[in-house]
């Protein structure tokens, strides 16, 4: 019961809106900037798959910087858990923009989410937690680690992650 209880207010913490962008990195391991590109077209929910195919930042004077992911490596296609596809689901109906090219994760208008918004909520979600030293990057280790324990190889993992190289990979 205590479990639930501690499952439970992690669950709670972070905002409905950005519930469904924290399990994609902690079980898909996209980056912050693929997350914030992800469009609805990528999503593809009956045969299972996210295609990661733009990154989306902001840069110092706030102008949305659209372009490929980190490296050509980091252009995939990767399963999504079927235990997710009811979640993705419904928060594709329910918080992202309309359309093929609308955006996966919005802000509280409806906008893009702007990735200060994203860290101000994930700080305030990790602080009432107690976990203050995890970084939202950390899920993406989590998502590598989770699939090596499944015995995903090198390969798979670099495939999955958008590694270039074995090194990178191999941090996971």
């Amino acid at each position: 019961r205590a479990s639930r209880n501690a499952r439970d207010a992690g669950h709670d913490a972070i905002e409905p809106r950005l519930r469904c962008l924290v399990l994609v990195a902690a079980f898909i391991g996209l980056r912050k900037s693929e997350l914030l590109g992800l469009r609805r077209r990528d999503v593809d929910i009956d045969h299972l798959t996210i295609t990661v195919a733009q990154q989306r930042q902001l840069d110092r004077h706030g102008r949305h910087l659209i372009g490929p992911p980190k490296t050509d490596a980091g252009c995939r296609t990767v399963a999504v858990p079927a235990t997710l596809a009811g979640l993705l689901e419904k928060h594709l109906e329910m918080y992202s923009q309309p359309g093929g090219d609308g955006y996966v994760f919005t802000g509280q208008k409806g906008g893009p989410l702007a990735p200060h918004v994203l860290q101000a909520a994930w700080l305030k979600a990790r602080t009432e937690v107690g976990l203050t030293e995890l970084h939202l990057h950390d899920l993406r280790h989590l998502a590598g680690t989770l699939a090596a324990s499944t015995g995903a190889g090198t390969k798979e993992l670099m495939y999955r992650l958008g590694h270039a190289s074995q090194q990178a990979a191999l941090r996971y």
